[in-house]
């Protein structure tokens, strides 16, 4: 729906995070648009996920590519792709999500700790126009891969 959190392209500028310096550095960061982020946070006194719960797929990385870094978690807490092995991530650690396959966060023990990330939501192919208040393709769009991008650093140097 436009307008609402679903809406990829309606997220244009970003909140003042002036107060928070190396937030603000980490986000200065970026060298193509960011979209749709969040905090996301799984509190404690968790237990173990289901296997038939929480799977999802969102939208491609061509459409908008989705970095994911590690606030505080521990080894209780996984990334899981669909028929893959579970990907524990430590504080500070950083991934880029496969979100377009089955992938979910699943608790693997019962836990009493937090996990929490920082989950940067990028377009990779799009450029975004203030003054006429519209995107563009750039000139990366269907020449490069966004995972490409990451490892050539033309989403953040620092990743």
């Amino acid at each position: 729906m436009r307008g609402d959190y679903l809406d990829t392209l309606g997220f244009r500028r970003l909140n003042d995070f002036s107060p928070y310096p190396a937030l603000s550095t980490l986000l200065g960061g970026f060298r193509r648009p960011i979209s749709r982020s969040r905090i996301a946070s799984l509190f404690g006194v968790s237990q173990v996920s289901p296997p038939d719960v929480g799977w999802h797929v969102d939208e491609p990385p061509t459409t908008l590519l989705r970095i994911n870094i590690c606030i505080e978690s521990d080894a209780d807490y996984a990334l899981e792709y669909q028929d893959g092995p579970a990907i524990p991530i430590a504080a500070g650690e950083c991934l880029v999500v496969n979100t377009d396959v089955q992938h979910r966060v699943a608790v693997r023990h019962p836990s009493i700790s937090t996990r929490s990330h920082l989950v940067i939501g990028v377009l990779p192919w799009l450029d975004y126009d203030a003054d006429q208040d519209a995107w563009r393709l750039n000139d990366f769009y269907g020449r490069i891969h966004p995972y490409d991008m990451v490892r050539e650093g033309l989403i953040h140097a620092g990743l």
